[in-house]
């Protein structure tokens, strides 16, 4: 969904302040979610985030 809005570039958002946007409007509990989750797929991939 994000890569058809053209959010992504090479699976990395396109700006950095779009990062700060999305978890701004994040409740606590599901940032932290996402960061584990972001974390697994960093760990999971051949190439470092």
């Amino acid at each position: 969904m994000l890569t058809t809005a053209g959010l992504l570039a090479d699976g990395r958002l396109r700006h950095p302040s779009m990062g700060a946007a999305i978890l701004d409007g994040t409740p606590p509990a599901d940032r932290a979610d996402l960061h584990g989750a972001l974390a697994g797929c960093c760990t999971s991939r051949a190439r470092p985030c």
